[in-house]
């Protein structure tokens, strides 16, 4: 068949369907189109107001045929693919300009399967998810964050608090049911495309198809009620609190414990949040004493019967500045192996930077900057870095540097700016080795070594495989493994071809 594209008209075999047709064929409401503008711009929208990316159309599926009909008109089309289901994606890659986006929200339907699996649709939240389980006692480790999308969360790690004694959320994964860039259902298990799973747990932001199911096993919790500590300490015993920290993590903690720094740089002061999944009867407040004997200025102890009444009184105070009308937000991050003295330096070195960087801003004003630490152990470790694309698995701390802001350009270029130059000063002086999809770095261009190191390769060969026209891609996607080429004559050069699908600013 002969394809080409002439102002959004398919010419196919003699047929032709353009944009205003295939809106036609499908039910009201399912394919936007700019022209419709309010339902265009908010549904092109991410939660993040510094990101303002144009897909060329808009398909929000009621159906896995929805999805099938929109993909396989992309593909004739010679369109690009993004894929946005939660709307958490903070650098925009899931709504690429010019595509066609797949807002997969609709896509919300949730089965528990005899308290041993969950079929969770890629529309849904992690609220979603919890909300079905806590009743029973029974977790999915999912998100901390309620509103946070779950196939985005899980194709890119899925770390929370949960995490150290239930896994990540991608180990959790049975099976992925996908549309591939012919608009064929596959699905992807150990049994069953196995290459394909493999490639998902880790890789699968809008790489290798679009994943419209997923279906976890559940696991019983444990212990039903847990607690978190949340302290309270001025800035100035920031030194203090990163010693006990990484000594408590080197000597104390369990599957049961996990722990969060959370640095507001304009209040300067600190947050300790930990947690506690253990034993009820245990005295879980000897368990952090420790932190305890530092200086504070606040310590609150909080009980939570449910998983899902934890991720509700979990929303950061940067995402809830983002979440505003016209909130925006940037952050970079990474990970590092240890807080040595040379990481505490470079740690108070960004809090000082950044109080000249943000000193023009008003005090009445929303916008800020914050470092967030975590340490990732437990379970997810136990897991071989080649058992699945996600590579990072062996305990590490997690930094994230970050800054939200609302509608001012002054604070955003000075919150930009803080946050670009701490991350290249913390990749620097740090030793920051790696990061994951869930925490994207724009700018990057060794993006892949950077997530995937040697898994990388491999996920190339899966990429040619399931997606060889790169029907589906992004800044950070996966990149197929170019053809081979044929030799030619000395002397004698080829001119490039042109690429087969119209992306921008990628």
């Amino acid at each position: 068949l002969s394809r080409f594209k002439v102002a959004d008209t398919l010419i196919s075999g003699g047929s032709m369907q353009t944009a205003q047709e295939l809106k036609a064929s499908l039910p009201a409401n399912v394919v936007i189109l700019p022209s419709d503008k309010d339902a265009y711009d908010n549904f092109r929208q991410v939660k993040n107001a510094a990101i303002s990316h144009r897909p060329a159309v808009i398909v929000r599926p009621q159906s896995i045929k929805h999805v099938q009909d929109a993909i396989k008109w992309a593909s004739m089309s010679r369109r690009s693919i993004s894929i946005k289901a939660g709307g958490h994606s903070n650098t925009g890659f899931s709504v690429v300009d010019d595509s066609l986006l797949l807002d997969l929200a609709p896509l919300n339907d949730i089965k528990l399967n005899d308290e041993s699996t969950i079929e969770v649709g890629a529309g849904c939240v992690w609220k979603d998810v919890y909300s079905a389980l806590s009743s029973r006692n029974l977790i999915v480790s999912g998100g901390n964050d309620c509103s946070v999308g779950v196939a985005g969360l899980t194709l890119g790690g899925g770390y929370s608090a949960f995490a150290p004694m239930y896994g990540l959320a991608l180990d959790q994964v049975v099976e992925f049911q996908m549309v591939d860039y012919r608009g064929e259902v596959i699905r992807a298990s150990e049994n069953e495309n196995n290459d394909l799973f493999w490639a998902h747990r880790g890789a699968g932001h809008g790489s290798f198809g679009c994943v419209t199911k997923i279906i976890f096993k559940v696991s019983k919790l444990k212990y039903p009620k847990f607690y978190r500590c949340k302290i309270e300490y001025p800035v100035s015993e920031l030194a203090n609190l990163l010693k006990e920290y990484e000594e408590f993590h080197a000597k104390d903690v369990t599957d049961e414990k996990s722990g969060t720094i959370f640095v507001d740089i304009r209040a300067q002061t600190i947050v300790l949040d930990l947690v506690f999944l253990g034993n009820p009867n245990t005295d879980y407040k000897a368990e952090f004493q420790r932190f305890l004997s530092i200086p504070s200025a606040n310590v609150v102890f909080e009980k939570f019967e449910t998983p899902l009444e934890y991720a509700l009184n979990n929303t950061k105070p940067d995402v809830e500045v983002a979440q505003r009308p016209h909130g925006a937000s940037t952050k970079r991050g990474g990970f590092v192996k240890q807080i040595d003295q040379d990481a505490i330096q470079c740690l108070t070195k960004f809090i000082t930077s950044a109080q000249r960087y943000l000193s023009p801003i008003p005090s009445s004003s929303d916008a800020n900057a914050f470092i967030y630490i975590d340490y990732w152990h437990g379970k997810l470790g136990k897991v071989d870095k080649k058992a699945t694309a996600f590579y990072h698995r062996r305990k590490r701390f997690a930094q994230i540097i970050l800054g939200s802001w609302a509608s001012r350009a002054s604070e955003e270029l000075a919150i930009q700016t803080w946050v670009t130059d701490s991350f290249h000063q913390l990749s620097h002086q740090a030793d920051m080795f790696g990061g994951h999809p869930n925490t994207p770095t724009s700018g990057m261009t060794d993006w892949f070594r950077f997530y995937w190191k040697s898994n990388y390769p491999r996920l190339r060969e899966i990429k040619s495989k399931y997606d060889p026209e790169e029907l589906f891609r992004h800044p950070h996607s996966v990149r197929p493994v170019p053809p081979p080429q044929p030799e030619l004559p000395a002397g004698e050069e080829e001119e490039a071809p042109p690429s087969r699908f119209q992306i921008s600013k990628l």
